[in-house]
């Protein structure tokens, strides 16, 4: 595979979220444009949830055998090679669990990511796994008469007091991650920037990129 996992370490992991019909296709589309950028197309429900439950049991077992006895001087070895393996097991599991063909692979990275709608959803899951590497998230934001718009044009049976309900609890997401992470942008037109930055009580990261 082309992508050199063992230096995974020098590309940083770059997750793309946002509520569904807010823009990111679009944007992943202009980001892999650039030439040290490779995003990943969206893994199914079931797998991403398999892939969740698989990273939080090995993360289990890892963990405990840092504190068994019965394991010695090997336990803390183990749980400090399994965390420093973490973030090229990710990228693999992007790359294995997406619809499409890999993206990307042919030339040397900057950030590696991954792009899915509803993927705050993931941001605790995400701060353990990149634990050693922190991501940077992007976040596309549309204002909600054009999003519920969009959705109920997709999925005529979704009401708007369903998805303003979900647009909010997003909303709460983001802001908690502007707060949290190290590197957090809202990807979206500027006024509607200010409107959402009002909303998360007056929080702006600097450099917020605009699509």
């Amino acid at each position: 595979m082309p992508l050199s996992f063992s230096g995974s370490d020098k590309v940083t992991p770059l997750i793309i979220a946002g509520r569904p019909r807010a823009g990111t296709r679009y944007l992943t589309d202009v980001l892999n444009r650039f030439e040290d950028v490779a995003i990943q197309s969206e893994i199914p429900n079931p797998v991403m949830a398999a892939i969740h439950r698989f990273h939080r049991d090995t993360d289990n077992y890892y963990r405990g055998a840092g504190d068994s006895e019965e394991r010695g001087e090997r336990g803390p070895g183990e749980l400090a090679a399994w965390r420093s393996k973490k973030t090229s097991l990710m990228f693999a599991l992007w790359i294995g669990g997406a619809q499409a063909k890999p993206k990307g692979l042919d030339k040397p990275l900057r950030y590696f990511g991954y792009k899915r709608p509803k993927h705050e959803d993931y941001f605790d899951f995400y701060e353990k796994v990149f634990d050693q590497s922190p991501p940077v998230h992007i976040f596309c934001v549309r204002n909600f008469v054009d999003n519920y718009l969009s959705i109920s044009s997709r999925w005529p049976g979704r009401g708007v007091e369903e998805v303003a309900d979900e647009y909010l609890a997003a909303l709460a997401v983001y802001r908690r991650t502007l707060n949290e992470a190290e590197q957090a942008y809202i990807a979206t037109r500027p006024k509607l920037f200010s409107e959402f930055a009002a909303l998360c009580a007056h929080h702006e990261p600097a450099g917020a990129p605009n699509p």
